[in-house]
C-alpha cells in the first residue's frame, strides 16, 4: 500500500500503524505492521515472481515466505514462497494475487480471505488456485505469522 493506500487502509482499520509511518509514502505497510520497501506488484493483484526470487535467494529485505508445513504439489521453489508470502502479508482480505512460476509453468491465484489472531500471531485465511500441468488444484489453508516476514502454512 504505497502512500495514498497507506491511510487508506489505515481509515479502513485494515493496519493499525502510528501517526510518524502515515507520512512516510517510501514503504508498503504489511498485514503485521512492517515496512517493506517494495511490493512486487502484489497491491496491484501480481507478483513479479523473478524478483522476489532474486530476493528469497539473497535473504534481502522483502525475502518473506519460509512456509513449513506445506503438502503443496508442484514443490513450491523461492519465487513461489516469496510470492506466497508477500501476497499475505500485502494483498487485502478479497483481493486476488496472481503469478505464473515461468521456470516451472505454475500459475497461482491466492486470495486471503480473513484475518484473525491466534496466540497473540497474525493469522490468514486463504485459498489458492494452482494451475499445472493443465491441471487445477483449489487450497484452503491458514497461515500464521512466525518471525520476520515469515508465514507458517497449514493446509
Amino acid at each position: 500500500m504505497k502512500k495514498t493506500g497507506i491511510a487508506l487502509a489505515a481509515l479502513l482499520g485494515f493496519v493499525s500503524m502510528p501517526p510518524a509511518a502515515l507520512a512516510d509514502p517510501s514503504f508498503y505497510l504489511g498485514y503485521t505492521g512492517k515496512k517493506w520497501t517494495k511490493d512486487y506488484g502484489v497491491i496491484a493483484g501480481t507478483c513479479d515472481a523473478a524478483a522476489v526470487s532474486k530476493s528469497v535467494a539473497a535473504k534481502q529485505e522483502g525475502a518473506v515466505a519460509m512456509m513449513s508445513g506445506t503438502k503443496i504439489r508442484p514443490q513450491l521453489d523461492d519465487a513461489d514462497r516469496g510470492c506466497w508470502g508477500h501476497a499475505l502479508e500485502l494483498a487485502v482480505v478479497k483481493s486476488t494475487v496472481v503469478w505464473t512460476n515461468k521456470a516451472t509453468g505454475v500459475s497461482y491465484r491466492l486470495v486471503p480471505t480473513r484475518d484473525f489472531q491466534q496466540t497473540e500471531r497474525p493469522c490468514r485465511e486463504f485459498t489458492t488456485l494452482i494451475t499445472a500441468d493443465g491441471r487445477q488444484h483449489m487450497i484452503r489453508g491458514v497461515a500464521c505469522r512466525r518471525g520476520e516476514g515469515e508465514w507458517a502454512l497449514r493446509i
